[in-house]
């Protein structure tokens, strides 16, 4: 056994040891008990798990998720970028109105920590332990379906609060933006964890993160854009927002539409399956 890194997935018999003693081998039934194990791990095991990462970078599930992740997340930076500029063109420049409304903004901020575990409440359903390995790999989706929906009207909603030149509504922007940037990383790691597992789980998120942070510099533009040509007219920058938002809809979408599918053709191929059954029973 190498000594520098632990292999993956890990040989029969593998364990993590302390110096350069050797272990006795262990007895036959835990062989035994082991292996039985193991064929139950590797045959729930979803196709999906044994693909390369190539493989799953390029397909459609995972970049429409990059593409949600992306738009969230340039909205997200952007609101906290412009806010600024947003609260003192609505109060006329008063610095006392604009000093109170973002110290409303702070506190809420600090409460966002307390609605991160929704995300959680929301995935962690259980699924059918019995199900088919079909049928669970598309409960893993649909896990993740409900935080994505909800995630993304709360994006919608808060580019439409903020399109609004009411001064009154940035409380209503406030709370949307802490509830939607609580429930904004949670749901990505935990669809690419449920969905592709653990093996590619590093890459996989890192890539997203990457691509999404280097889409989100784009906004610098369009602040100079704001605060040059348009001469601090929001106008531009909140209907690319809210253009982000209503595309980031197509990830909840597909998913909802792959699980759908996928649901049909298994229904399909057991309907089919059972007069062969039967056949077989009554010869």
């Amino acid at each position: 056994m190498p000594r520098r890194h632990i292999p993956f997935p890990p040989p029969k018999n593998y364990r993590l040891t302390f110096g350069c003693r050797k272990t006795p081998p262990p007895p036959l039934q835990e062989e035994v008990g082991r292996e039985d194990t193991t064929d139950k791990k590797d045959s729930s095991r979803s196709p999906v798990d044994e693909q390369s990462f190539k493989t799953i970078a390029a397909s459609s599930l995972y970049l429409l998720d990059i593409l949600w992740l992306t738009c969230h997340r340039f909205q997200s930076w952007s609101f906290v970028g412009r806010l600024n500029a947003i609260l003192n063109r609505l109060a006329n420049n008063d610095k006392d109105i604009v000093s109170a409304y973002l110290s409303v903004y702070a506190i809420m901020q600090f409460f966002g920590i307390f609605l991160a575990p929704l995300s959680g409440l929301l995935m962690d359903r259980k699924s059918h332990a019995d199900a088919p390995p079909q049928i669970k790999k598309i409960e893993r989706l649909e896990m993740c379906l409900a935080s994505f929906i909800i995630d993304t009207t709360l994006g919608l909603l808060l580019a439409v609060v903020v399109f609004l030149p009411v001064l009154e509504l940035q409380y209503v922007a406030f709370l949307l933006h802490v509830v939607h940037r609580a429930l904004l990383y949670g749901p990505n790691s935990a669809f690419i964890a449920q969905v592709y597992g653990p093996q590619h789980f590093g890459k996989l998120f890192g890539l997203a993160m990457s691509c999404s942070a280097a889409f989100s510099m784009l906004q610098y533009p369009l602040f100079v854009l704001v605060q040059g040509p348009l001469e601090g007219d929001p106008f531009v920058f909140n209907m690319v927002v809210l253009v982000l938002m209503v595309v980031s809809f197509v990830h909840p979408v597909y998913i909802w539409r792959r699980c759908r599918v996928d649901r049909r053709a298994f229904n399909a191929e057991v309907a089919a399956a059972q007069p062969l059954n039967q056949a077989e029973v009554n010869l």
